[in-house]
């Protein structure tokens, strides 16, 4: 009851008639903006500015210059408004958001990327086209839909580095904050299939407190360093960024 004026406040702002363009998941029928961003509070992770200066600094590191950049769940755009100037300069950015509001919000503070209103799983683009592909993905035990990886039955975050690795460039990057669940649950035919593709170059444990008070929930996470095989094969081994 104490957050009615607010509750009020925000429903009108996203009234249908604003928002007409947002759609069910399955694309049935026109659904308001209200009930889509309330299904979309499940997904929606707070990450902390401390980790994605430090996912900056290791994509740099591990030779990121610049070049073509895929965050598949860009949320309001943390990551593009934390990527250093010296990137900034030399990266072309897409961004995927399913949320219309969120994904509205990302297409008017950043007008330089190209925020796109779907879900990773809809998302069509040649593969090996992205240099660096990386985000805070969302996390869960569902799976997603999609013709390519179905066989998988992966949760949701499994499914976004198994697409990811394969929109990847040969040598590209995959940096991904993850649900602990992608290293550690028993079956490991997901993380073959990984393997089998790219490189492991690094694994951080994030613990519980990391993304602080804003997420208003402790959860511990992964970032997960992978670099997709060259032609030759394997890359050499390297030094892991340091933690």
């Amino acid at each position: 009851d104490g957050w009615a004026n607010e509750r009020a406040q925000l429903k009108g702002l996203m009234s249908p008639d604003a928002f007409a363009s947002a759609k069910e998941t399955s694309g049935d029928k026109d659904e308001p903006a209200w009930r889509q961003a309330k299904r979309a509070t499940l997904n929606s992770h707070f990450t902390a500015p401390a980790v994605v200066d430090a996912h900056w600094k290791a994509a740099q590191r591990l030779g990121f210059k610049g070049g073509r950049y895929l965050d598949p769940s860009i949320g309001s755009g943390y990551y593009q408004g934390m990527m250093p100037e010296e990137l900034a300069k030399t990266t072309s950015v897409t961004g995927l958001e399913l949320d219309h509001t969120t994904a509205q919000v990302a297409a008017k503070l950043y007008p330089s990327a190209t925020v796109r209103n779907q879900g990773f799983e809809a998302f069509q683009s040649p593969d090996g086209f992205f240099d660096l592909v990386a985000s805070n993905v969302p996390f869960g035990n569902y799976t997603l839909h999609e013709k390519r990886y179905n066989r998988f039955q992966a949760p949701i975050h499994d499914h976004f580095f198994l697409k990811s690795i394969d929109k990847a460039r040969p040598g590209g990057l995959i940096m991904h904050v993850t649900s602990t669940g992608t290293l550690d649950k028993p079956d490991d035919r997901i993380r073959k299939e990984l393997a089998s593709k790219a490189d492991f170059v690094a694994a951080i444990r994030l613990p519980g407190k990391t993304h602080g008070k804003a997420a208003n929930t402790e959860v511990v996470t992964d970032l997960i360093i992978l670099r997709k095989h060259t032609a030759a094969g394997p890359a050499p081994e390297e030094t892991p960024p340091e933690a």
